[in-house]
């Protein structure tokens, strides 16, 4: 593929993503709002209460406190998941600002490098310049990497970039196992990628599998990636160790979730749903249906096939996929050993989801944005397929064609209206995803706001969602009092998916 055809890829796959940018909001996501307030030092610790602050005092923070904060997360925490994302995010808002876009756009540009790498990756593996077009093409516009990749303030696009990034490097000590610098980086990339989140994990056992399988033919390969893999698992757990109380953390809300799945029925939230073969079924369904096609939704793929349910045929087929691909490519997989290493990430990252489901015995791990890191090599794998002449092409044709159809869809269920500002007013109600016109109505109002006044709080969450709104730029003395009758009032409900916003006066 020439380099101007992966220009355009890469403009094409920036206009979606700033598009759908335009069409979210960190408030309405919980996921989201963590990852924000960390970044910005927003976070309970740093809010005092019944004295007299500035929003300047809050985001001011020494190293140190960027580290704690980093490691903890804010407004729920990620107890010590996605720190390397949070410290490197952290340093993106302190340069471009706190706007929905400079948040959103740290994920757009690593989706984008994402595209870059993978293309590397193909050349540098030798693959033809159709597969190569093909996989890039299913990156930029997979509805997968758009809600959880460009399009999410969240690691996920910054973690997939890092398992491209080991991959590259992984392949390139394999052609040349003297090299002693690439196991640095290796180390130096796994560590990171861990830290960005910890069900990469998978990937540290593929590399030491096929280092494993390929050890007869080179058993220096085998035993410096042994040991590099092997070093980045220590300092991983050194972490982790580190961090033992944000980690207990995590384990005290697993067994929560254990516990409400046990008691809860229905398919309506995926971390309360009860652990039968039917839910068993239906989520694992659902999960490669949204790996293979992008759709998240069993009802909205229907539709977009014309149906009125998925048929029970449709379900064996979908699960039968790989076993039909891989017989097709297993000239291939036996062949080549880069083929395999390929495979090697697809199966391990599924794998890895259905085995924590069943070992934890809820869905939480279950969701395609914890595997998502295994798509791009997915994308290459289905533009392998050995048929003659045009035949060749059907299989990846056919994903383009699906992920598409998802996209459009994608964008429909986010894309709305414009909003009636005086019926808005009037009911103190926003839907949260009408950015412009927030961010305009909360502008105007502000203009009632003397620099002398006294900004009076009733809670910390209504400064902090205060302060991402008018993106730091009020920098009135504040007082956080619940006792307060006057002041400023954030109403925020997920729930009920709105904000409004009252201003009683200093």
């Amino acid at each position: 593929m020439k380099k101007y055809s992966l220009i355009v890829i890469v403009i094409l796959a920036i206009a979606i993503r700033m598009v759908y940018a335009n069409t979210r909001s960190f408030f309405n996501n919980c996921d989201e709002l963590i990852s924000v307030t960390t970044a910005t030092g927003l976070v309970y610790e740093k809010i005092p209460l019944n004295t007299q602050f500035t929003t300047k005092q809050v985001l001011t923070r020494t190293f140190n406190e960027r580290l704690t904060q980093c490691a903890k997360g804010g407004y729920g925490g990620d107890n010590g998941n996605s720190y390397f994302f949070n410290f490197v995010f952290s340093y993106w808002t302190d340069v471009f600002g706190l706007s929905n876009l400079a948040f959103r756009s740290f994920s757009i540009v690593f989706d984008c490098l994402s595209i870059i790498l993978l293309y590397v990756i193909a050349n540098f593996l030798g693959f033809n310049s159709i597969s190569i077009g093909l996989s890039c093409l299913m990156l930029a516009i997979s509805p997968i990497f758009l809600s959880y990749g460009g399009g999410f303030i969240r690691t996920y696009a910054f973690t997939a970039f890092l398992a491209l990034l080991s991959f590259l490097v992984f392949i390139k000590i394999y052609n040349n196992p003297q090299n002693k610098v690439n196991y640095f980086w290796l180390v130096l990339i796994l560590v990171s990628l861990f830290f960005s989140h910890f069900l990469t994990y998978y990937i540290f056992a593929v590399y030491v599998f096929f280092a494993w399988i390929k050890r007869k033919e080179s058993l220096v390969f085998f035993k410096r990636i042994l040991m590099a893999v092997s070093f980045a698992g220590v300092l991983c757990v050194l972490g982790l160790y580190l961090n033992k109380d944000g980690f207990s953390d995590m384990q005290k809300r697993n067994e929560s979730l254990e516990k409400s799945a046990a008691v809860v029925g229905g398919l309506e939230n995926n971390n309360a749903i009860q652990f039968t073969p039917k839910t068993i079924s239906l989520s694992v369904f659902k999960y490669f249906l949204s790996f293979y096609s992008g759709s998240f939704s069993l009802v909205a793929f229907a539709k977009a096939l014309g149906l009125s349910i998925i048929p029970m045929p449709f379900f064996f087929l979908l699960l039968l996929f790989p076993v039909f691909l891989f017989a097709i490519q297993y000239k291939e997989v036996v062949k080549c050993d880069k083929i395999f290493l390929l495979w090697l990430f697809v199966l391990a990252g599924n794998a890895s989801a259905l085995a924590i489901m069943f070992f934890s015995k809820h869905f939480t791990s279950l969701d395609i944005r914890y595997t998502m890191f295994s798509i791009p090599f997915f994308f290459i794998l289905i533009t392998q397929v050995k048929f003659n002449d045009f035949k060749q092409l059907i299989i990846p044709l056919l994903f383009l064609v699906i992920n598409g159809v998802n996209l459009i869809g994608t964008f429909n269920r986010n894309l709305t209206g414009e909003i009636n500002l005086e019926i808005a007013e009037k009911e103190k109600k926003f839907i949260t995803k009408d950015i412009p016109e927030i961010e305009s109505y909360f502008a105007d109002k502000l203009k009632n706001i003397k620099a002398t006044d006294v900004l009076k709080f009733n809670n910390a969450d209504d400064f902090i969602f205060f302060t991402l709104l008018t993106k730091a730029n009020i920098n009135n003395p504040c007082i956080i009092d619940n006792k307060s009758t006057n002041g400023i009032t954030i109403l925020n409900s997920e729930k009920s998916n709105f904000i409004s916003f009252k201003y009683y006066g200093a």
